[in-house]
């Protein structure tokens, strides 16, 4: 669910510049680099993108895989990453440090149809973009994501017409969503002032 509308040398130039994504000392904590996620209430950092050094992220990666393996009952593996979080914050010594990343112009969200539409008018796309593709996509027409994805993509005519882009959503079923709401009651989706609901489930 994350288009690339600008080079992704920019984004990896700019990261490094500003968060050492790609600078990590050897010794200390390891390291992994995600974006914060100002739209939901549950989660710190979206694990939608990350940033990282492979031998100098291990202990994250790790102390995260651990966390869900302990955690079955969760929903999404963000929660695990909550845990990871809280516990590196508590703990200097826990070998492990997530880096909320800002979104500035790296990162963007389609919160609604009309907020999706706008990023048309502008001169340059952000370097992400993140749509969506299961039960809130419903709320977007297919005409208007069909020709944001194909704007954003570049896309010919050939290839929209054999791909049909912004026709395909992921429905999840009834029981799935009755068993989340169950486990989890307080990431229920409620509406907000905005009129568009809060992406606590389908943000990432």
């Amino acid at each position: 669910d994350m288009m690339m509308g600008s080079p992704f040398q920019s984004l990896v130039k700019g990261l490094d510049e500003k968060y050492g994504t790609e600078s990590i000392p050897s010794d200390g904590n390891d390291k992994i680099f995600m974006f914060s996620d100002p739209l939901s209430a549950t989660y710190v950092v979206n694990s939608g993108f990350i940033a990282l050094d492979r031998e100098k992220s291990r202990r994250c990666l790790e102390s995260w895989r651990k966390e869900m393996d302990a955690n079955p009952g969760f929903p999404k593996d963000q929660l695990s990453l909550n845990e990871v979080f809280e516990k590196s914050g508590e703990d200097e010594n826990y070998g492990c440090e997530i880096v909320p990343m800002e979104h500035e112009n790296y990162l963007r969200y389609t919160v609604n149809e009309s907020f999706m539409l706008n990023m048309m008018d502008e001169e340059v796309y952000p370097n992400l973009i993140h749509i969506y593709n299961s039960c809130k996509a419903e709320k977007f027409s297919e005409t208007s994501t069909e020709l944001f994805v194909s704007d954003v993509l570049m896309l010919s005519e050939e290839e929209k017409a054999k791909h049909g882009y912004g026709k395909a959503v992921i429905t999840p079923s009834k029981t799935d969503w009755e068993s989340t709401q169950r486990r989890l009651p307080e990431l229920a989706v409620e509406e907000e002032d905005d009129g568009h609901e809060d992406l606590t489930y389908f943000g990432a």
